[in-house]
């Protein structure tokens, strides 16, 4: 009798993980993979409990979504479980969790005592996996050295890239005012000289004309009206100025 509901019970945990291995896949299928620990749990209550293929079969699910740590923890508690230590499937899990977990996550520490635990890994292979471990930390330093190098290369560029446009601005900016200077400048003298003009004018009028002599009334005459267009000329409107030219 015991032998029968023992021989019942292997027969109904196998049907059940033939299920669930349907429904892991058909989650993948339909690219709802964040669902399917989840759901797995759901069916065994713990992953202590869930069969070593179907573990096996998470690890490379999350493996190739590049999402490892989201079943890091639940292989842990079933790695430490006294029971699965005593599968045959157990090693299959552990190098699997080696490879697919710990040494993306770079976590190089717990792998190597992943590696010394015999029933993980037997004597024979521990070398080569401790030899894998090493290769795989020289390695993941070697990335982020360039990586860090390439960062401080693009952000040297683009130190450079902005101090050529501030020097395209400063010149720019420098034109800019020379042009503002020669502007003014150029202004400055043309009102100078009308200034000068009317003042020389105003010492004929003054101190070089004889205003009771018959002959310098015609030269005064036109002397003043010259001094009014000047005067219009300087002082006026602009548009009174362009009327009387």
């Amino acid at each position: 009798t015991n032998k029968k509901k023992s021989k019942r019970y292997v027969r109904f945990s196998d049907v059940k993980a033939s299920f669930c291995i349907i429904g892991v896949q058909a989650l993948a299928e339909l690219n709802r993979w964040r669902e399917v620990l989840p759901w797995v749990l759901q069916q065994y209550d713990a992953p202590e409990k869930v069969p070593a293929r179907i573990m096996q079969m998470c690890i490379l699910l999350y493996s190739k979504v590049e999402e490892p740590q989201m079943i890091q923890e639940a292989v842990q508690l079933w790695l430490k479980d006294s029971k699965n230590r005593t599968l045959p499937a157990y090693g299959a899990v552990a190098e699997l969790y080696l490879l697919h977990v710990l040494i993306p996550l770079g976590q190089f520490g717990e792998a190597e005592l992943l590696v010394q635990d015999p029933v993980s890994f037997p004597e024979g292979q521990q070398q080569g996996a401790l030899r894998f471990i090493s290769q795989s930390r020289g390695e993941q330093t070697d990335s982020m050295l360039h990586q860090k190098s390439a960062h401080h290369q693009e952000m040297s560029d683009n130190s450079q890239a902005g101090r050529g446009v501030l020097s395209k601005l400063t010149t720019i900016l420098k034109a800019i005012q020379r042009t503002m200077k020669t502007v003014q400048s150029t202004l400055c003298s043309f009102w100078i000289s009308k200034l000068v003009l009317a003042t020389f004018l105003v010492y004929l009028l003054v101190a070089r004309l004889d205003s009771a002599s018959p002959n310098s009334f015609l030269w005064i005459s036109r002397l003043l009206h010259l001094f009014r267009q000047t005067w219009n000329a300087m002082f006026a409107p602009y548009y009174l100025a362009r009327v009387k030219q």
